[in-house]
């Protein structure tokens, strides 16, 4: 049996260096990521994008809207349920639209939701967050 030896390993200066050929790396594997269409949800007879409300909560927390709909870390998996959360709530639209939305499955949303909505019975501060994100929201719409 022939063994190829393997090509040389790449030596990198800086992790920005590291970091891009990486991304080069995923695009060759899987190709240019999606863009994502967002749809309306409707709040006070108004419509407003639902990529509205997660752009505010991205900003409100200081993350990206990648991290909120890919991110692993605790942190941003429980920013991703407060978007989620505000989006049914703030939204009035069913589970399933949200889904589609937002490109999660519905158990997914449901229990994102759900922890949420057990959280705010004993955290204070997860209740504040949520009152300020839904005054941001809505004076975005009085404009």
């Amino acid at each position: 049996m022939l063994v190829r030896p393997l090509p040389d390993a790449h030596t990198f200066t800086s992790a920005a260096e590291m970091r891009a050929h990486y991304a080069d790396v995923r695009k060759r594997i899987y190709g240019e990521p999606k863009k994502q269409e967002f749809k309306c949800v409707e709040v006070m007879n108004r419509s407003i994008p639902v990529e509205v409300i997660l752009s505010e909560v991205a900003a409100f927390y200081c993350v990206s809207l990648a991290d909120i709909l890919v991110g692993k870390t605790s942190a941003l998996v429980t920013i991703r349920y407060v978007s989620m959360y505000l989006a049914c709530r703030v939204g009035k639209k069913p589970l399933r639209h949200v889904c589609k939305v937002m490109n999660f499955h519905v158990n997914t949303v449901y229990d994102g939701i759900s922890k949420i909505q057990e959280r705010l019975s004993h955290d204070a501060m997860l209740n504040s967050q949520l009152k300020a994100l839904t005054s941001r929201i809505d004076q975005l719409l009085r404009k």
